[in-house]
């Protein structure tokens, strides 16, 4: 799978970033600014604002009713939290977010009554679903069918939420209290078959996404049967009860979103990740700036090259080992050897003084590239010149 070969240290800078760009796209709505849908995570918007002028807009145009619905729904999410640390029932019965949706609710419509300056009355502060009566189905053209530029879309989408569904159940798996293993072929089947269905009846396209099973998790969620439970209480709500869904401040569903964000992102997992050593930190902390700065498969590229060049350094330092005694010297090969670690050999071999005798031992190393290989016949080639009489053992035997 390929998130078995993403770093650990990348996965967890996704999970940090996701809970920050949340954070950060959640708090204009938390304080009134509705201009952006609520799904919006790009930093650059249509517009040409951005993520952090968006904030700052935000901040300096408040809305007051927004703010307090806001802060009230934070406050009772975390004391919704506390509660269920103590073992009370209660929280797990009914769900922090729900009554945070309820009072937001209920709050509004007694601004309306009694601080009418107060009420969130505007389209925009609100969730706005279509009525049942307005969703239309539309079949697809299948006259199109030879267009190449839906080939080259379709292709590309395919692949691009193919790549984001893998990375996803990875990170998914690491917040599972239960540890288990996620397979990745029936995810990318699923997805395919919910793709399929999906443009049969003119919608989007879809894919796994961390925020949902954040949230399904942090809900107390342990089977694949509460994800379902949640698509269809979804579904249910959307088609029976859209009317009452849109009296929802867009400020209380934003206390929600800001609340997991903050515990994808805790600073404890910063810390955390600084006390593993910068081998670890560093490729943490780009990948979480280059999501928030560009998108999330930029950023996990970007934090994945970062990666590997550690593993490269690490590789580096420990693949060749050098000692001496009067005039004898040994090279050997700790480990596989490839062209990365070129360099290095080149260094040491140079550094062999003249009128001495060198035993290169590749007894260690399992795999030797040919260019490792071409280097020491280069070596053997030109060791005459200084007088070194090289002895090689167990490494010519990779290439025989």
């Amino acid at each position: 799978m390929i998130g078995d070969y993403v770093p650990n240290s990348v996965i967890k800078g996704m999970l940090a970033a996701i809970g920050l760009v949340i954070i950060l796209k959640q708090i204009p709505h938390a304080l009134g600014r509705d201009m952006d849908f609520e799904g919006d995570l790009s930093f650059v918007a249509a517009n040409g604002s951005n993520t952090f002028t968006d904030v700052v807009t935000s901040v300096m145009s408040a809305s007051a009713g927004a703010v307090v619905i806001s802060v009230l729904s934070l406050l009772v999410l975390i004391l919704w939290d506390q509660w269920s640390v103590k073992g009370s029932r209660i929280p797990l019965m009914i769900p922090g977010p729900l009554v945070v949706v309820v009072m937001g609710i209920a709050i509004n419509n007694a601004f309306g009554m009694f601080l009418p300056e107060f009420k969130l009355v505007q389209a925009e502060h609100l969730v706005q679903l279509p009525m049942a009566n307005a969703l239309e189905f539309m079949l697809p053209d299948f006259s199109r069918y030879g267009d190449l530029r839906i080939w080259t879309v379709a292709g590309t989408i395919a692949v691009v939420a193919s790549i984001e569904s893998l990375l996803s159940i990875e990170a998914a798996d690491r917040i599972d209290p239960y540890r288990r293993i996620s397979p990745p072929n029936r995810e990318l089947m699923a997805q395919g078959m919910g793709n399929m269905v999906s443009g049969m009846i003119g919608g989007l396209p879809v894919t796994s996404v961390v925020v949902r099973t954040s949230a399904n998790v942090i809900s107390g969620g342990r089977t694949r049967v509460s994800a379902i439970f949640h698509g269809l209480l979804m579904l249910v709500a959307v088609l029976l009860i859209p009317a009452y869904l849109n009296w929802t401040p867009l400020a209380s569903l934003a206390a929600v979103l800001i609340m997991l964000g903050f515990k994808l992102t805790k600073p404890t997992i910063y810390f955390s990740m600084f006390k593993l050593g910068w081998d670890q930190f560093l490729p943490f902390l780009v990948t979480v700036v280059a999501i928030v700065f560009t998108d999330l498969l930029k950023g996990v590229v970007i934090g994945l090259v970062l990666g590997v060049f550690f593993v490269m350094r690490a590789n580096h330092r420990t693949a060749i080992s050098v000692v001496s005694q009067d005039d004898w010297y040994l090279l050997r090969f700790n480990k596989d050897i490839t062209f990365v670690n070129k360099n290095e050999l080149r260094t040491k071999l140079n550094e062999i003084p003249a009128n001495t005798t060198l035993i290169i031992d590749g007894t260690r190393s399992l795999y030797m590239d040919r260019d490792i290989f071409e280097v020491v016949e280069d070596f053997q080639r030109s060791a005459p010149y200084k007088n070194i009489v090289v002895e090689v053992k167990n490494v010519q035997d990779h290439w025989k």
